[in-house]
């Protein structure tokens, strides 16, 4: 009779493990549905950002560029080897 008892015993608390693990099972597959939603959400934003960064990089560029330009025009590079070769 013991022996049925601890049977008893085992199997209820081996259904109830299962019932755990079912039930974390179920919470885990609810946490990556999620992440699995957010992260197309997450994708727009980094798309959004790396154009920004994008954007910002080519203004800055163009300004470096008409910067460049204007110290050129305002204090122009002369040769001299060549002015002398020439002379």
């Amino acid at each position: 009779m013991q022996d049925i008892r601890s049977e008893k015993v085992n199997f209820q608390k081996a259904v109830v493990k299962t019932e755990i693990a079912l039930t974390e099972l179920s919470e885990l597959h609810l946490k990556l549905g999620y992440q699995n939603a957010f992260l197309p959400v997450l994708e727009q934003d980094y798309i959004h950002r790396l154009a920004e960064a994008q954007s910002k990089a080519e203004l800055s560029q163009r300004k470096a560029m008409a910067h460049q330009h204007e110290v050129e025009m305002k204090y122009p590079t002369i040769d001299v080897q060549t002015q002398q070769i020439v002379a």
